[in-house]
């Protein structure tokens, strides 16, 4: 257990930080030995009650999501469960993308548009995935006018990647 001097320093640092951030909430902790030895949260919910944040309060966490899904992909290429060159089709029927790679997707070689259309990620929300289908589903293979090797960076794919693990490894994205 961390010691309530530095356990304070903590809650004034994360205070801290999200003045200077200027975020509408901050959540933070120390793990050592797998046991949570110290957590904290500042700010508020954003939704319309604003509620403080509590312990089961579950954040959006912008792109580092990015980093845990092809992480994890890796992961379960590892295990066998995928391959990289799988066709998006055979882990999710539908998409309209389904010609796509996974590793075409994880390296931003899509080709497809930056966003789906609308404005999916502003709210506190991010897009449920029948929105996400329905702004790339018509989408060409490439962006036109970009050459092969310059694809812009892109967050569809990343997202059509989460669902297929979720589809690879029967556990619902949080």
């Amino acid at each position: 257990m961390i010691p309530p001097t530095p356990a304070g320093e903590l809650d004034r640092q994360l205070a801290g930080a999200q003045v200077s951030w200027r975020a509408a909430s901050v959540a933070a902790g120390v793990v050592r030995d797998g046991h949570v030895e110290w957590s904290g949260l500042v700010g508020t919910t954003g939704l319309p009650e604003d509620i403080p944040p509590g312990p089961d309060t579950q954040l959006r966490i912008g792109s580092i999501t990015k980093t845990f899904t092809a992480v994890t992909l890796m992961q379960c290429r590892d295990d066998g469960l995928l391959d990289l060159d799988d066709r998006l089709e055979e882990h999710l029927p539908g998409t309209g993308q389904g010609r796509l790679t996974l590793r075409r997707m994880l390296a931003h070689r899509s080709g497809l548009q930056r966003e789906p259309d609308g404005a999916v990620w502003q709210g506190s929300q991010g897009p449920d995935r029948d929105e996400l289908l329905g702004g790339v589903r018509d989408q060409q293979d490439r962006v036109p006018g970009l050459s092969w090797a310059t694809y812009p960076f892109t967050r569809v794919p990343l997202s059509f990647a989460g669902d297929d693990l979720t589809s690879v490894t029967d556990e619902p994205a949080v």
